[in-house]
Formats: C-alpha cells, sequence, structure tokens
C-alpha cells in the first residue's frame, strides 16, 4: 500500500463524511434538480467535496484531478 493510500484511508477513519452531507445538497441544490431532463448525472456532492479536499492536499490542478479520476477510477 502505498504511503498516499494509507492518507486517504485515515482521513476515511478520522473524518465523518456524513456531517456535511445536508449542507452540500442544500447549497449544490442536488436535490431540486429535475434528473429526467437527460445527460449524464453529476457526481454527488459528497463525492466532489472529499475530491476537493485530496486535490487541495495533494497540490493538483484541475486537469491533473480529471486526470487521476479517469484514469485510476478505483
Amino acid at each position: 500500500m502505498t504511503q498516499r493510500t494509507v492518507g486517504v484511508l485515515k482521513l476515511k477513519t478520522i473524518i465523518d463524511w456524513n456531517i456535511f452531507l445536508s449542507t452540500l445538497i442544500e447549497v449544490t441544490g442536488y436535490d431540486k434538480k429535475d434528473w429526467s431532463k437527460g445527460g449524464n448525472l453529476p457526481f454527488h456532492p459528497l463525492l466532489m467535496f472529499k475530491i476537493l479536499i485530496l486535490q487541495s492536499f495533494h497540490g493538483l490542478s484541475d486537469d491533473a484531478t480529471e486526470y487521476h479520476i479517469g484514469d485510476r477510477p478505483s
């Protein structure tokens, strides 16, 4: 296991991510959108929040973050 993987797993045990969920859904309007219009569904707000945290920790640009998400979906 790499050091980065250990860091991510440690965050998972330290932070209760669900305490942010209601605020994120309210701020993004995720629960009020009409998903029947078609198109790809967006990432869940909680997942996007986690991505922003990891992006900040690792100093990744938006392009680099997008690359890593597509390259390593696990």
